[in-house]
């Protein structure tokens, strides 16, 4: 379910061969996401029913995950091109947050 929700958050990318990197590169791109969006690592496990759920076998995970991708800011997970056996991911687009309350009010529309 980790490798599932991984993929189809880097639509196109492709993972490494060996399963403990495999696990790792999962594992970034579902925690760039998890930041992007503002939930946390543990509440996107959660959602998505990775962990606290009593089936591992859930056949309701590609719905979940579509659930969850909807309810996220307009995000996809890039992998970073760094040092074999380390890996990276971010969201397309990094902005600095508002330094005032003016600029919040505004970025919130």
């Amino acid at each position: 379910m980790l490798h599932c929700a991984a993929a189809a958050l880097a639509e196109k990318a492709s993972f490494p061969e060996r399963e403990e990197l495999r696990t790792l590169q999962a594992w970034v791109r579902l925690e760039d996401f998890a930041k992007a969006d503002g939930r946390g690592i543990g509440r996107l496990l959660r959602q998505l029913g990775i962990v606290g759920s009593t089936s591992a076998q859930d056949v309701g995970f590609c719905k979940q995950l579509d659930e969850v991708k909807k309810g996220a800011p307009a995000c996809k997970v890039h992998d970073l091109d760094i040092v074999l056996g380390l890996f990276a991911a971010r969201p397309p687009a990094i902005f600095k947050f508002p330094p005032s309350i003016s600029g919040v009010h505004e970025l919130l529309g």
